[in-house]
Parts: C-alpha cells; structure tokens; sequence
C-alpha cells in the first residue's frame, strides 16, 4: 500500500463529505481504516483552521 499525500487525504474527506455516507461507511466503500481517516480529517482540518486564523490576524494586525 503506498502512503497518501495530505492533498489525496483532502479530496477523500472531501469525497466522504458529498457522498451523504458516514465516515464509517465510507471508509468500508473505500478500504480504509475508520480510525486513521479520522486522525487525517481532524489534523488536516486543525491545520487548515490555524492556517485560517493566523492569516485573519496578520491582515488586522498588519499596518
């Protein structure tokens, strides 16, 4: 099995998200351990989430 890339683990949280299918089932559909996708999806999302603030607070800090 080769390592995924954090842009393939994007699109399959994305995927996963428009698929109307819980995260568990999805994860069956796509042979994918339930408890790894959840790590993937919670720190790309905390990532994606400081990424968002810090950025909001240099352009209202920034003269």
């Amino acid at each position: 099995m080769s390592r995924r890339s954090k842009a393939q683990w994007r699109e399959l949280i994305s995927q996963q998200q428009s698929s109307g299918l819980t995260a568990a089932e999805f994860c069956r559909r796509e042979s994918i351990n339930p408890k790894y996708f959840s790590t993937r999806k919670v720190e790309l999302t905390e990532a994606a989430l400081s990424f968002v603030t810090l950025n909001s607070w240099t352009s209202t800090h920034s003269n």
